[in-house]
């Protein structure tokens, strides 16, 4: 058996945190969450489990990485002076591609949330550049967090799998939830344009 922080090939496995959370979502996106295991993904990396602690301290906190990770996905950064009823938009699309890439993480998402200086962190990339026209921070960040739980919810409902059925509902009706989505969006969309109608693009 290697020693810890060694490769079973004999030599020393180079690890870092980054490389730890990308094997645990790689293990979550093959096998499901359930299978995630600090073992699995020293065995995906090649390593024994007892070299991840150096950099993870438990499967708790490779969770709780792995949920940061995938919000620092959807944390697009948009073209300067984008209004941000427009950038609602382009966030709700992007998020929904990031979690329909990882469906086996949507539950994960769903019950862990991110952490709350993560969280402040990635918003204010996403409002770095665009024009909160006449209105104030604090209205564009709820609006902005209610899209976030509106897609994430939306996501887990298509690829979660319901009583009864033995697969999710995903792959069959994509094209029904796609139509979905739009709708629930656009509806979110006019109704943040007509609570700020002075300056929406």
């Amino acid at each position: 058996m290697s020693a810890p922080g060694q490769s079973r090939g004999g030599r020393p496995a180079v690890l870092s945190r980054e490389k730890i959370i990308a094997a645990a979502l790689a293990v979550i996106d093959a096998d499901g969450l359930e299978a995630l295991s600090m073992r699995k993904v020293g065995e995906r990396l090649g390593v024994e489990a007892m070299s991840l602690y150096r950099h993870v301290p438990n499967k708790a906190a490779m969770l709780a990485a792995v949920v940061d990770h995938l919000a620092a996905q959807a944390a697009v950064r948009l073209p300067a002076a984008t209004a941000w009823t427009d950038a609602l938009l382009d966030f709700g699309h992007h998020y929904r591609q990031v979690l329909l890439a990882h469906p086996a993480a949507v539950p994960l998402l769903a019950t862990h949330p991110v952490s709350p200086e993560v969280g402040a962190q990635l918003l204010g990339q996403i409002l770095a550049t665009v024009d909160l026209g006449e209105t104030s921070l604090e209205d564009v960040q709820l609006a902005f967090q209610s899209v976030a739980v509106f897609t994430l919810g939306h996501a887990l409902a298509q690829v979660g799998t319901p009583p009864g059925r033995r697969e999710a509902p995903q792959q069959a009706d994509a094209g029904y939830y796609d139509t979905w989505f739009e709708t629930g969006l656009s509806a979110l969309h006019r109704g943040f344009m007509a609570a700020h109608p002075t300056r929406h693009g």
